[in-house]
């Protein structure tokens, strides 16, 4: 069985995270995709783990192959905990990129066997952040282009 880990802080959960989750899943990648919520030492979520866990299973009940996981400690020690071969990453610009390239190389020389894989971010989805969305939102502007209807709806109710 063929395993693929798509690490994020998903705080919130955005339609650039979603198109990847939906890309992965059409390509058969993977036999299963395990979204692992983590949480970042450089940020401050505005969601709870809890809060995040709730909105992702709610917007990827539809996807058969996808689970909803916490991860701790190291990313490959966890993807080598569920038995994954592939790391998924998104990339939406240059600064991702050099970011996730850095990652992939430690993740190697900690992991060799275990791959990660970018997928380039659909070009409506290049601008969307997580901390766009809360910010406009936060601010009483419209992020229904950048975030699923029910993340916009629980964000209104947070703020």
């Amino acid at each position: 069985m063929r395993i693929a880990i798509y690490p994020g802080t998903f705080d919130p959960l955005t339609n650039g995270h979603l198109d990847i989750i939906e890309r992965v899943c059409k390509l058969g990648i993977s036999d299963r995709l395990i979204i692992a919520v983590r949480e970042n030492l450089r940020k401050s979520p505005l969601l709870s783990l809890v809060e995040r866990l709730a909105l992702i299973y709610k917007l990827t009940s539809d996807f058969d192959q996808v689970e909803v996981d916490i991860c701790t400690g190291l990313l490959v020690e966890y993807a080598r905990s569920k038995y994954a071969s592939m790391i998924i990453r998104g990339l939406r610009n240059g600064m991702d990129f050099n970011y996730e390239m850095e990652m992939a190389v430690i993740n190697q020389s900690l992991a060799p066997d275990i791959e990660t894989l970018f997928i380039p971010s659909k070009a409506e989805n290049i601008y969307v952040s997580s901390s766009a969305v809360k910010e406009i939102t936060k601010l009483g502007g419209s992020a229904g282009s950048m975030a699923p209807a029910a993340v916009i709806e629980y964000l209104k109710t947070k703020l």
